[in-house]
């Protein structure tokens, strides 16, 4: 949507030179698309990251791996939302810092949860509840992970090199490779029975919990002010 208005606009000519992503969303109406889709897609990336984490806690993982998997994820989504706020032209640093937490984390986030697949994998094998649509994610998993280092390694050479559409080109394979990486984890969600946010109250105080039981027996004494008397 946002390449279709840019072009539309002749905010980019694909003819000259291939887009960045971000350069289809620097300039109204598209910016706005932009921003408030990635912040849609960081609220997603997050929420899926969460429930990645306690699919794995619930299947018995709930070893360190797991939570840099989690802080990796969240900082991803964090990234994203970068990304879409601070548009190349108002603030460049910022936005390539949400660039690299989006893409270089991400990325990253993948090769971690290739490695906590296979050993849930292998758990899965000792329980005798492994299936071959198991094995397969994993090979896709690890296949769009070594896709996604391959495309951030040859955006920046690209990039680097000046050539600016050859570089554009694989910043969009990248961006489809890790959106299509997060598609993947709904064939575990679906074992998901029911996920809700659980609230829990505190438990009263000592002296709270023994003034209720003891209600009937408690005097109540009422303090009033009573102004002084006047001098006579």
């Amino acid at each position: 949507m946002r390449y279709g208005l840019a072009v539309m606009n002749k905010h980019v000519v694909p003819e000259e030179e291939f887009p960045y992503i971000s350069t289809c969303g620097t300039y109204p109406p598209q910016s706005c698309i932009f921003g408030q889709l990635l912040n849609f897609g960081a609220l997603m990336v997050g929420s899926i990251t969460v429930t990645r984490y306690r699919f794995l806690e619930e299947q018995g993982d709930r070893s360190w791996v797991n939570k840099i998997s989690l802080a990796a994820g969240l900082i991803s989504a964090l990234g994203a939302s970068l990304v879409g706020n601070f548009q190349m032209l108002n603030e460049i640093n910022t936005h390539l810092v949400g660039a690299v937490l989006a893409f270089g984390v991400g990325t990253l986030y993948f090769w971690i949860q290739t490695a906590l697949a296979l050993r849930l994998h292998s758990a899965r094998i000792g329980r005798g509840t492994a299936r071959r649509s198991h094995g397969v994610l994993i090979i896709v998993t690890a296949f769009g992970s070594t896709a996604s280092t391959v495309s951030a390694v040859l955006l920046l050479t690209f990039n680097f090199m000046g050539h600016k559409s050859e570089a554009a080109i694989f910043e969009w394979i990248l961006a489809m490779v890790i959106f299509a990486l997060f598609a993947t984890f709904s064939f575990d969600f679906h074992e998901i029975r029911s996920s809700g946010l659980s609230v829990k109250l505190r438990e009263p105080p000592a002296r709270a919990r023994m003034s209720l039981r003891e209600t009937p027996n408690v005097s109540v004494i009422t303090l009033s002010h009573v102004p002084p008397k006047p001098n006579a």
